[in-house]
């Protein structure tokens, strides 16, 4: 399971980071998970690799965190 740290770093120096840490502030809310979904598919359509698989860590780490009960 990937901790969000190695999600982020994954994103480091693109233009996602920044639209990441705008959108998750604190805990797993619903709206936070609607906000990140917006940025996971504006993600998914770069052909970056470093990108793509910031979005597949980020998928599977939220993909863990509903399965789990939150946090």
């Amino acid at each position: 399971m990937p901790n969000w740290k190695t999600c982020k770093a994954l994103c480091k120096d693109t233009k996602w980071e920044r639209k990441l840490k705008a959108n998750v502030q604190g805990n797993l809310t619903r709206r936070n998970l609607a906000k990140i979904s917006k940025v996971i598919d504006g993600m998914t359509m770069e052909t970056t690799r470093k990108v793509s698989l910031a979005a597949a860590c980020i998928l599977e780490y939220l993909q863990d965190a509903v399965k789990n009960g939150g946090n």
